[in-house]
């Protein structure tokens, strides 16, 4: 009878303690809470600042999304130049030039220009300009054509004087400073019967 109240006594006693028991340090369950715990203490211990960017500004996105398109297809070119003689490098003089560049889309365009020096005399010409990525800001460009030298002595005979035709060929370049204006540089060389000489000109264009 004894016996038997002891195992009654175990079967009630054993279950009890084993739901109550502590679980291994190396069980699954030990192991999640010891996590859990320090992951929760270690975000108490911190201090995060959330904070939303910045917006952009309006020049910052037309910065952005702004891309470099030359719309214009002629141009008007005031200029100087500074003329030396090929005979003597030190005969020089100041020449006043206007250029007017015909509409076209597409490289090639002719160009045709009037210039007049301080002592009187002049020239006219036409040329035909090709402009490297015509599109672009930046439009470097190559150019050869027929010059004409303009004697004021010489009144409508200038025409028909052979000698005052030559061959005009030169590079430069243009550069986009702002709508519609380029900044315009040029170095142009004129070879004729009568002379020769360089030009080294600076100005500007006005496209539309």
């Amino acid at each position: 009878m004894k016996q038997k109240l002891s195992l009654f006594f175990l079967t009630l006693v054993a279950p009890t303690f084993i739901l109550n028991a502590a679980p291994h340090e190396f069980s699954e369950d030990h192991k999640k809470k010891k996590t859990n715990s320090s992951t929760s203490t270690s975000l108490e211990n911190k201090d995060f600042v959330i904070s939303t960017l910045p917006k952009p500004s309006k020049e910052e996105l037309q910065k952005e999304n702004q891309v470099e398109f030359y719309p214009y297809i002629q141009s008007m070119s005031p200029r100087i130049s500074f003329k030396i003689n090929a005979q003597d490098v030190k005969d020089t003089e100041a020449v006043y030039g206007l250029l007017y560049l015909i509409p076209r889309f597409k490289s090639p365009q002719w160009e045709a220009g009037a210039d007049l020096t301080g002592s009187g005399n002049g020239s006219i010409h036409l040329s035909k300009r090709f402009i490297i990525n015509e599109r672009d800001y930046f439009r470097p460009y190559y150019k050869y054509g027929l010059n004409l030298s303009i004697m004021p002595q010489e009144k409508l005979a200038t025409f028909l004087n052979v000698k005052n035709y030559g061959f005009r060929a030169g590079i430069g370049l243009e550069d986009l400073l702002r709508h519609p204006m380029s900044l315009r540089l040029d170095l142009e060389t004129v070879i004729s019967l009568n002379s020769s000489y360089l030009l080294i000109s600076f100005g500007y264009s006005w496209g539309w």
